[in-house]
């Protein structure tokens, strides 16, 4: 297993983890990584992101494995806040795909489906 951190600068894009209004603010993204099959990997991997959205505030990467763990959703949604960005995305996103044709289940819980 090896863990890998990237250090990004902030984005402007709407549902990007790495979102913050200060164009000079730095993000580190974090991924643990092992070979398929690897006994304890969702165990392990789910304390390491307790801990560090616990004490950090850490957010996943997207295009990483994250949905297995616990209470992710709700505190992505937490962390985006009130009048959170990822509320102003659904109506946008309902406007131009009204049939949820490139909805998914893991953004569907995210956008409050």
């Amino acid at each position: 297993m090896a863990i890998e951190l990237r250090f990004v600068k902030s984005s402007q894009m709407m549902l990007s983890n790495a979102y913050d209004e200060d164009p000079e603010a730095i993000y580190c993204m974090f991924e643990v990584v092992t070979a398929v099959g690897t006994k304890g990997f969702e165990e392990f991997s789910a304390k390491v992101a307790k801990h560090w959205m616990d004490e950090f505030q850490a957010r996943p990467h997207w295009a990483k494995l994250w949905e297995h763990i616990p209470g992710m959703v709700p505190y992505l949604r937490e962390v985006a806040g009130a009048r959170s960005r990822l509320d102003v995305f659904e109506r946008i996103r309902k406007k131009y795909d009204p049939e949820g044709m490139f909805m998914n289940k893991t953004f569907a819980g995210l956008l409050g489906h």
